[in-house]
């Protein structure tokens, strides 16, 4: 089943982008993900409008 993250911008460039993460400290962090895009969607509204909803497939790996 596919997970949901938000982006932000980030830097100059139009497709400069971060995803946001969570984590207990700034040193262990990991993106923040959702499991519908609707609560993708209504996290990215708290973000602006420039805030935006990617898919990550089922075998997108990451980093612990």
């Amino acid at each position: 089943m596919a997970k949901y993250a938000v982006k932000v911008p980030f830097g100059d460039e139009e497709d400069d982008r971060l995803f946001v993460t969570e984590g207990d400290t700034k040193f262990k962090l990991r993106i923040k993900l959702f499991e519908s895009i609707q609560d993708a969607r209504e996290h990215a509204d708290l973000w602006g409008p420039n805030a935006t909803v990617v898919e990550l497939a089922d075998d997108y790996e990451i980093l612990l």
